[in-house]
């Protein structure tokens, strides 16, 4: 795998263009795995031989804390909370079967009023042509719509579809519903590390045309 760091800087050949392809040695590859999905084994013995890896744990910690009681939830309910998963999560942990990878992590309790999916695609071009019109990649929209339709009925959600610039810029909205919006935008690959990092972040934001500072 050209991933590997002794394959890295590497040039072969692709399959389907002929062009020569690197993974530079400067590429970070930063990722989550949800080890309790015991269907994913033999893909992360595969993994653990070319990552680092960093376990997360639950974190009740004082920041946990402060967020849950911004919401309005008592310090007594908070309590309350604290004293039931820790006794749950010794349960879980000390179980053979289970382990530390089905704990019950702090999340649980933290809810948010919108949640964002992003989605980047990389075609050689934009929009797919039936009959001379052309248009979006249908199945690209249809598989954001179906996933986020199956989301949780009371936060926001904000669909991101992101394509490499091709020449065509792109910077679409559309909407669902009140509550459910589809964005379609093209991103220049082309720019540095920094610009792309900001162009996504204000994205994320909604601060679009505007300066986004870090």
């Amino acid at each position: 795998m050209l991933i590997e760091r002794d394959k890295r800087g590497e040039y072969v050949t692709m399959g389907y263009s002929k062009k020569k392809f690197t993974v530079p040695v400067n590429l970070y590859l930063i990722g989550t795995m949800n080890t309790a999905d015991r269907s994913l084994a033999q893909l992360e013995v595969a993994l653990r031989r070319r990552f680092a890896f960093v376990t997360l744990e639950p974190a009740f910690n004082e920041n946990w804390r402060r967020i849950i009681q911004e919401s309005d939830v008592s310090t007594e309910m908070v309590s309350r909370i604290l004293f039931a998963v820790e006794k749950i999560n010794k349960v879980i942990i000390g179980d053979f079967q289970l382990g530390p990878g089905y704990a019950i992590g702090h999340s649980f309790f933290t809810s948010k009023s919108e949640k964002i999916v992003m989605d980047a695609k990389f075609y050689r071009n934009i929009f797919q042509e039936h009959f001379g019109k052309k248009s979006f990649h249908s199945h690209n929209l249809y598989q954001m719509f179906t996933y986020l339709m199956h989301q949780p009925k009371d936060i926001a959600l904000r669909g991101i579809l992101i394509y490499p610039y091709n020449g065509t810029e792109l910077d679409e909205k559309f909407a669902w519903d009140d509550r459910m919006t589809v964005e379609v935008l093209t991103l220049n690959l082309e720019d540095s590390w920094r610009d792309i990092y900001r162009k996504l972040m204000s994205v994320l934001y909604g601060t679009r045309g505007q300066d986004y500072v870090d």
